[in-house]
């Protein structure tokens, strides 16, 4: 996995080209130019848990999840119907999940470990991914990887409120 972050050096900073000012545009040019970012930038926005470049942002860092994986957010607050939105998910082995939460509550996220296959528990647990750490702010986010993990139905529940949380791998 390849973190890249957005900070700038005072190096990075500094033009090393002397600035020239651009040449004029014609506003037929300009409006073409801005209708062509328009039509990029609306391809490049895909829905919810659609197969994207896998990168995910988490705070001011870029996560480089390698390839192309489908990721499924899912919202994490103390809620009247549960902690989770949505509160299940289909997914397929390699996606990714990216639970991020949304109050100001603290929740800590874990698989139940008694539903586990002992070689998806072994998977998980080497990775670090059966629990969750604390997630104590809003925007905290645990990030959990479906790679290796066979088809089944596995469920996290948050033990704070013990709400749970289904995953379907197909």
């Amino acid at each position: 996995m390849l973190l890249r972050t957005s900070g700038r050096s005072a190096a990075a900073s500094k033009p090393l080209l002397p600035l020239r000012a651009a040449p004029a545009r014609s506003l037929a040019e300009r409006a073409g130019a801005l209708v062509l970012a328009l039509t990029a930038v609306a391809a490049c926005e895909s829905a919810p848990g659609t197969q994207q470049r896998a990168t995910l942002q988490v705070g001011d860092t870029t996560i480089d999840l390698g390839g192309i994986v489908t990721v499924h957010d899912v919202s994490v607050a103390q809620m009247t119907r549960g902690d989770f939105d949505p509160p299940s998910v289909t997914a397929h082995p390699g996606d990714v999940l990216h639970f991020q939460t949304v109050d100001m509550r603290t929740h800590a996220l874990a698989f139940d470990e008694d539903l586990l296959q002992p070689e998806v528990r072994t998977a998980l647990a080497q990775k670090q991914q059966l629990r969750s750490p604390p997630l104590v702010t809003e925007g905290t986010s645990w990030i959990v990887s479906l790679d290796g993990v066979p088809p089944g139905t596995y469920r996290i529940t948050c033990l704070t409120h013990n709400a749970p949380f289904t995953i379907q791998v197909r």
